[in-house]
């Protein structure tokens, strides 16, 4: 809460809070488990949801939900938001049915308006959707194995979902008003006109009226006949007549006409009238690099930085800001030909600044010019800072104008999107050096709630690895997020490309990157040996990643 207020008194524009509903394990805009495992990508609004499945630590359990946050609730906090300066308050309500909204949005727009949040709103809270409960966690800074919960056999709550349902279904719908034009005269067919708000005007033509014998019509008749318009999303706001004294009309005319230019007016209100468009102009082409693509490297670790990477000499070797900072004689060690650069920590929190900021100094002392940033805010920062900035994995970029854009914000390169086809790599424009990922195993989450101490109680990141295990037997290792104390879920099997870097040939690529996490030095040199003479393609433990099949 105290992040809430500190953004509140400083912010320029208004602020809006989510105060209910379903919470991701993952920081937003972060998350590929989805994607890596079936293709459908949280980034692009297709999550699938893996994170509700089970888990077990090291081998499948199938009572164990490590990654299933409960639902967020805020109900009882909405009077301090507002006393904060919130604006807005958020309601998740995705997929669920209109009875869950009717009942949540009664609930919250009562405890807005001031009235006490009592027992049975709570009750009737979790009745509609809950995971074992809600959790207020993240907002009262209290992580940990409460906030965790699943889905269980709802209970009977029809009489719940039958009252929330006569709420909405048993008030009155807002409707649309019309005017109605009529004339009847002698001799002439009889007319009538509708016209709506928005100016929509619609007629029909009845018959021809006779002379009356017994009652003559008169204009009160005619708009007490036209304000029939029950059945229909309209209402009647006026009548203006022209009635011929001595004739008949019958009611079943004037009710055809009635229905008749009602139902035009629907017509004509349902056609959408197509946008005005400008002419699409498309970015500039840049084609990119000729020749062969360079060699990039990052690591997780010092201890990953070989004699034999050394030797090979890559173009850029990328190392987390925090090992620079505690190996100082990294720099000595590595040749000229190599540019070093310092990894960001993809989230950096404001109290986490200070430390950030002095790391930053030492290592620029060192001689370190280059910054590998994974987050849009670490832009102006890096170069406020004296780096140049080369954009990560984290930033997501998939398309032409957003290389334009970190073109125009002065990035020296940029690693593509993982989740990008072939296909989309070669035709994307090269607005500043292209990079890809050819090895490693890819991020899948990176993740406040620490897993490995909600399982032991201690934390235990700075020395220990922990595996999460699916249904299906694979192995999802979870490693500490260098310089933080955040876990990030690595995928199980190894992105694998070394045997098919002649498939990038000709895509104006700049370079292709090698990236190590669970590697100890052996593996590292292995990896390197085979990048220079080639290997055979393990499917058992390696993978090709989505460049072939692509995302939903």
């Amino acid at each position: 809460m105290e992040q809430i207020r500190h953004i509140c008194r400083r912010s320029p524009v208004e602020i809006e809070v989510f105060v209910h509903g379903a919470l991701c394990m993952c920081y937003s805009g972060q998350c590929y488990l989805s994607s890596v495992i079936g293709r459908r990508s949280g980034n692009r609004g297709q999550c699938a949801q893996p994170c509700r499945l089970p888990y077990g630590y090291g081998r499948f359990e199938a009572t164990r939900y490590p990654l299933s946050l409960k639902d967020n609730c805020l109900i009882e906090h909405v009077r301090e938001l507002e006393r904060m300066g919130v604006a807005s308050v958020k309601i998740e309500g995705r997929m669920k049915r209109p009875e869950y909204v009717a009942v949540v949005t009664k609930a919250y727009r009562a405890a807005i308006d001031g009235r006490r949040v009592t027992e049975n709103d709570m009750q009737q809270l979790e009745a509609v959707f809950s995971r074992q409960g809600f959790t207020q966690g993240y907002y009262e800074g209290k992580t940990g194995q409460s906030m965790f919960g699943t889905r269980q056999e709802p209970e009977d709550n029809r009489e719940l979902f039958s009252a929330a349902r006569a709420t909405y279904e048993s008030g009155e719908r807002p409707r649309v008003p019309v005017k109605f034009y009529a004339m009847v005269r002698a001799g002439e067919p009889a007319q009538l006109a509708a016209q709506d708000e928005d100016g929509h005007v619609c007629k029909a033509v009845g018959p021809v009226p006779e002379q009356a014998l017994v009652h003559s019509l008169t204009a009160d008749d005619l708009e007490s006949r036209l304000k029939k318009t029950g059945g229909t999303p309209y209402y009647c706001a006026m009548v203006r007549s022209v009635v011929d004294p001595g004739l008949m009309l019958p009611a079943s005319a004037i009710n055809a006409m009635r229905r008749e230019v009602l139902a035009e007016l629907t017509a004509r209100r349902g056609r959408v009238a197509l946008p005005k468009t400008n002419a699409y102009n498309p970015p500039a082409l840049y084609d990119g690099m000729s020749g062969e693509p360079q060699l990039t490297v990052a690591v997780r670790s010092a201890a990953q930085i070989t004699p034999r990477l050394i030797a090979e000499k890559p173009a850029v070797l990328y190392v987390p800001l925090s090992e620079l900072y505690e190996h100082p004689e990294l720099t000595r060690m590595i040749g000229v030909e190599t540019q070093l650069a310092a990894i960001l920590p993809r989230v950096v929190w404001s109290g986490e600044n200070p430390g950030l900021a002095e790391q930053l100094k030492s290592v620029y002392v060192m001689g370190v010019r280059q910054l590998l940033v994974g987050n849009l805010g670490q832009i102006k920062i890096a170069k406020a800072a004296g780096f140049a900035v080369r954009g990560d994995f984290g930033l997501n970029i998939y398309n032409s104008r957003a290389m334009h854009y970190l073109r125009a914000n002065g990035i020296d390169s940029q690693l593509l999107s993982f989740e990008m086809t072939l296909p989309q790599i070669r035709d994307v424009s090269k607005a500043v050096p292209a990079e890809v990922l050819i090895y490693g195993r890819l991020p899948l989450m990176v993740m406040e709630n620490c897993v490995m101490k909600n399982r032991t109680g201690t934390c235990s990141c700075q020395t220990t690895q922990t595996k999460l295990t699916d249904r299906m037997g694979e192995e999802f290792p979870i490693v500490k997020d260098p310089g933080t104390c955040r876990n990030v879920l690595l995928n199980g099997k190894k992105l694998y490309l070394l045997d098919k870097k002649e498939s990038f040939r000709g895509m104006g690529l700049w370079a292709l990157r090698l990236q190590f996490t669970t590697e100890n030095a052996g593996e590292v040199d292995r990896v390197l040996s085979e990048y220079r003479s080639g290997a055979r393609f393990e499917p058992g433990s390696c993978t090709r990643g989505l460049y072939n099949r692509g995302v939903e």
